[in-house]
């Protein structure tokens, strides 16, 4: 299956096919781009447990009251800064 790519020359834009090496590198930073989502999603969710566990011994609160979740990569934020932090809510028991 013929990959293709259009380029402009001299205002006429015409066809040309990609090579199976630039096919390769592509799929190769593709694959890097799904390692590193997945890397960041672990470590979202590590994360998200830490917290979880330091508000079950430090306040007492009991884990079926808490739901940690990891979300990875994403623009959650209005400020970029903001990328690395964690949000709890606590809901009153019933």
């Amino acid at each position: 299956m013929a990959h293709w790519r259009k380029e402009q020359t001299h205002g006429f834009g015409h066809a040309k096919p990609y090579s199976q090496a630039e096919i390769d590198e592509l799929n190769g930073n593709i694959n890097d781009l799904r390692r590193q989502l997945e890397v960041n999603q672990r470590i979202a969710l590590a994360r998200a447990k830490a917290v979880k566990e330091l508000l079950m011994k430090k306040y007492g609160i009991g884990s079926e009251r808490i739901l940690a979740e990891g979300q990875g990569v994403g623009n959650m934020f209005s400020e970029a800064d903001w990328s690395r932090v964690s949000i709890c809510t606590i809901e009153e028991a019933n």
